[in-house]
């Protein structure tokens, strides 16, 4: 490893150190926030998609209708961007 000098300042920032693989330098991997394959999708952002409101939402759950969605530990209802997607699609066909 080597230390990078573009980064050494006099700021008294920490100088980040680099791996080196023959010709090839690459900083060291910064902590980012992982996105997963499939998210969930807030209820909201779900409701905005399809076109509906928060009323036809909720009558059409308690007529078995809609995508699958599952409630969170704080209470919020989210569905995965998959089952959306194919939500839509078979409207789509009907």
């Amino acid at each position: 490893m080597v230390r990078d000098p573009a980064h050494c300042h006099a700021n008294h920032t920490p100088p980040r150190l680099l791996l080196t693989h023959g010709d090839l330098r690459m900083s060291t991997p910064t902590r980012r926030r992982h996105t997963p394959a499939d998210p969930w999708l807030d209820l909201s952002d779900a409701l905005v998609e399809i076109g509906i409101t928060r009323a036809t939402w909720y009558r059409w759950r308690n007529r078995g209708y809609g995508p699958e969605a599952k409630r969170t530990q704080t209470g919020r209802i989210r569905v995965r961007r998959s089952v959306l997607d194919a939500f839509l699609d078979g409207m789509d066909a009907a």
